[in-house]
């Protein structure tokens, strides 16, 4: 403190100048310097502790570092942040083209898959065509195969065993041939023959043959011949019947056999008796039966 904050006197001369100026000494004057500035009270002093590094005492000044400090903190935390953001961008970029390559690779996998399925597809589609054609030509071979290795029974002739008359027993013989390459194994056959009013004659749909009927074989190539006879000789009315074309004799047959695959074949024969024209010479050729429009077949 100095001498006036004491509240004590200066020495010196106790009259100060009534203009409130301090009597210079000759050393004063003679040095030509000014004195020296009043001295600051210490109420109106700076205070040079209150600072932020010695802790501020002011309340706003307190907050305004608290807010600045915060700030600086979430500056910090938010450049941090950004940082590792930007890291996992990038690490995701790089994971992303790698699935995007992974999935560029996955599609060119499938295309490739269906390209190969439609090929196989393809291919099984031709395979089927190739195993169905060669079915076909298979079962084409092997049913020509049976059709050239199986029995043919053909009845080659049918005739009347007399020039109807009355008082005759009429009887039919047919001959029958194998023309086939193989056995005909166990052959029945049912015939018989009727008196019809008109031409063509009718089928006689009771010619039927039972699994008990006597059954024979005919081997390749061999002939067989089978008759049938009335019941009852020709009364006069019957012979003048069929002499005058008023009534046809009438013969249906059938012929059943199985083939050495065990397969059943069928042959049907149907003829008719027509007496030649009144007035030409009879012979033994008119004695064979015409053939009639149908039932004359092999199956």
């Amino acid at each position: 403190m100095n001498a006036d904050e004491r509240g004590e006197k200066p020495q010196g001369d106790s009259n100060p100048d009534p203009t409130g100026e301090s009597p210079q000494t000759d050393a004063d004057s003679s040095a030509g310097q000014l004195a020296p500035p009043p001295a600051i009270p210490a109420s109106e002093a700076p205070d040079r502790t209150n600072t932020p590094l010695q802790g501020n005492k002011n309340p706003t000044i307190q907050l305004i570092w608290e807010v600045r400090l915060v700030e600086l903190l979430a500056l910090v935390v938010n450049v941090g942040l950004a940082i590792v953001g930007i890291v996992a961008l990038c690490i995701y970029s790089g994971q992303l083209k790698v699935m995007e390559g992974q999935l560029d690779a996955t599609r060119a996998s499938i295309y490739q898959t269906r390209i190969i399925l439609r090929e196989s597809q393809i291919q099984a589609i031709a395979a089927r065509n190739s195993a169905e054609t060669a079915a076909a030509a298979l079962k084409s071979s092997v049913t020509s195969f049976r059709q050239q290795a199986r029995p043919y029974i053909v009845n080659e002739t049918t005739r009347i065993n007399a020039t109807p008359t009355t008082g005759l027993i009429v009887g039919i013989e047919s001959v029958v041939r194998n023309t086939g390459t193989t056995p005909a194994l166990q052959m029945r056959l049912k015939q018989n023959f009727d008196f019809q009013s008109k031409l063509p004659c009718v089928f006689n749909p009771t010619t039927k043959i039972s699994g008990s009927d006597p059954a024979i074989e005919v081997g390749a190539g061999l002939q067989r011949s089978v008759r049938v006879f009335g019941e009852r000789a020709l009364n006069a009315k019957e012979a003048d019947d069929i002499e005058k074309g008023r009534s046809f004799i009438c013969y249906s047959a059938i012929f059943q056999y199985k083939d050495i695959f065990r397969d059943d074949h069928t042959t049907e024969s149907c003829g008719y008796y027509r007496p030649p024209r009144p007035g030409t010479v009879s012979g033994q050729a008119d004695l064979f039966l015409y053939a009639c429009p149908s039932h004359n077949k092999v199956e």
